[in-house]
């Protein structure tokens, strides 16, 4: 693990990646958006992810997404 990041970086990143996991599960069950959305707002509360961002990632995961990492992103020039 890279020491340049602060334990927030992690403790931040690592609940995206929860709740991704959790809505990939809620998908593969065939729950719809809206359901997928409330539950994560009852589990998270104040830390829940965008409503915007939980449909980017609940609609790639109907798509049949199957990693819930971020895609690599090109580097920036030095």
């Amino acid at each position: 693990m890279d020491q340049s990041f602060g334990f927030g970086y992690f403790v931040k990143y690592g609940n995206t990646i929860e709740q991704r996991v959790n809505l990939k599960f809620l998908v593969k069950l065939g729950k719809t958006f809206t359901e997928d959305y409330a539950m994560l707002k009852e589990v998270y509360r104040h830390a829940c992810l965008s409503r915007t961002h939980v449909f980017e990632w609940f609609k790639r995961f109907k798509e049949g997404r199957e990693t819930t990492e971020d895609d690599p992103r090109p580097e920036r020039p030095s």
